[in-house]
């Protein structure tokens, strides 16, 4: 064979008709967006992985938001001539200004609690029908409805009342609850199954934060231990998503081990308080290992968070 032909027949490293360098640029390429991709994709899972479950800095400590004023019952009469007066029994835990508004329109209260504090307060100080400043020592609030009971039909286009109590402070740099704020909701006809009542409670802090404030349900009231009015007035203290603190002197006995413990733990979203410290460590163990996970012993609703008292 000539020297001619061996030349021919070994492959060229460098080629001028798109062979070998295509095919070696192609690979780096590939190679490349390989690399680039599985970076990618691990910087996006480390970032979802620690944003779903956000932590305070190093050196934070979470302040728990408490409730200026809690209304603990609402009691109506009809007065001469035909108008309607509100009674509330009130918790005031600190000083504060109260403002109660009347016929409050539905989208005009709706837009401003979703506003600033600032611009929220400046709205209650405006439409507001009384005002006067309250204090612990307060128990008990009167108003009287402008609105005449043989007045009322149709779908309801305002509020009847709303009660808002504001509480003053200088130091801002921790978040506290400023505005505490309570809608009204008034029987106006027989045919209704809703009574008088609180429709609405929410707490605005300083920092325009708007939480909606949950009752929790003591273990007795929800085994029927107590009835009729009395057992309504056992809560006195809402819970909040924010770790609120409670104001009950006597907490309801464990109903699981039926002890002297107190129930000292709510269970969410069902909001009962019905377990002691030990069995809700048995239990939480017991539901890691069972595919139903912890229940509520009391209306057996899947319990979702754990909130201590």
């Amino acid at each position: 064979m000539s020297k001619d032909v061996i030349t021919a027949d070994t492959p060229s490293l460098i080629s001028t008709d798109g062979g070998s360098i295509p095919l070696f640029i192609n690979a780096l390429a590939l190679c490349i967006f390989l690399f680039s991709a599985s970076y990618l994709f691990l910087v996006f899972f480390w970032k979802f992985k620690h944003e779903a479950t956000p932590r305070p800095p190093p050196n934070a400590s979470l302040t728990p938001l408490e409730n200026n004023v809690v209304i603990t019952k609402v009691a109506e009469k009809t007065v001469d001539p035909g108008f309607r007066m509100l009674a509330f029994n009130l918790s005031v835990v600190r000083p504060v200004r109260c403002f109660v508004l009347k016929r409050v329109p539905l989208e005009e209260f709706h837009s401003q609690l979703v506003a600033s504090a600032s611009s929220l307060l400046a709205y209650l100080n405006d439409n507001s029908a009384q005002s006067q400043n309250l204090t612990p020592e307060t128990t008990q609030l009167s108003c009287q409805l402008s609105t005449p009971v043989d007045k009322v039909d149709g779908p309801r286009q305002y509020y009847d009342a709303v009660l808002a109590f504001h509480r003053s402070q200088d130091d801002t740099s921790q978040e506290f609850v400023e505005l505490s704020i309570y809608v009204i909701h008034v029987k106006h006809r027989d045919s209704e199954q809703r009574p008088t009542q609180v429709l609405y409670a929410y707490c605005k802090t300083n920092w325009s934060r708007l939480i909606n404030v949950k009752l929790m349900y003591a273990a007795s009231v929800a085994f029927g231990e107590e009835e009729g009015a009395d057992a309504q007035e056992v809560v006195q203290q809402p819970s909040t998503s924010a770790d609120i603190a409670t104001s009950l002197t006597q907490l309801p006995n464990c109903v699981v081990c039926l002890s002297e413990r107190s129930a000292n733990y709510v269970l969410l979203p069902c909001r009962h308080v019905a377990l002691c410290r030990a069995c809700t460590l048995e239990l939480t163990s017991e539901a890691r290992e069972s595919i139903g996970g912890l229940q509520c012993p009391i209306c057996r609703r899947p319990v979702y968070e754990l909130r201590s008292l």
